[in-house]
């Protein structure tokens, strides 16, 4: 037994007062007398949603022309890069030359372990914290706080 037919039909409105959707109208009347719109829907809507997914295979199907002109573009390019690659060559002597690039030095390690760098700390037992914060901030500056 054939397995039923399941079929969807999806409406769509042109404005007539716009020129292009008009046109589109007499194009679909034109698709309907050729007996080939509901495929060119179908198609239409494979190669935008292929084109919007940076995909060209539903394009190369459809229009294999554009496939053939992509590919002699293409040729095209590679012969181009070719003959720019093969004139450098021919400036360069023969093949890249390496860049003139001064050496640069290591690191210089200085013996500045004399220097006292150290921060004492003394265990403050008032209790003003705030106080205590800037005396702290301010000792790390350099400057000492009296009252």
């Amino acid at each position: 037994m054939p397995a039923k037919r399941f079929r969807l039909r999806y409406v769509f409105w042109l404005d007539m007062n716009k020129p292009d959707e008009a046109e589109l109208a007499d194009t679909v009347a034109s698709l309907k007398e050729q007996r080939s719109f509901a495929s060119t829907i179908r198609d239409g809507i494979r190669l935008v949603c292929d084109l919007r997914a940076g995909r060209l295979d539903a394009l190369f199907e459809l229009f294999p022309w554009v496939r053939a002109e992509f590919n002699k573009k293409e040729y095209q390019l590679q012969d181009r890069l070719a003959r720019l690659e093969q004139l450098l060559m021919q400036q360069n002597g023969g093949g890249p030359k390496p860049l003139a690039i001064p050496a640069v030095p290591g690191p210089l390690f200085l013996d500045d372990d004399d220097d006292d760098t150290s921060l004492e700390i003394k265990r403050d037992i008032r209790t003003n914290h705030g106080l205590n914060f800037l005396e702290s901030a301010l000792a790390l500056q350099g400057i000492e706080y009296k009252e």
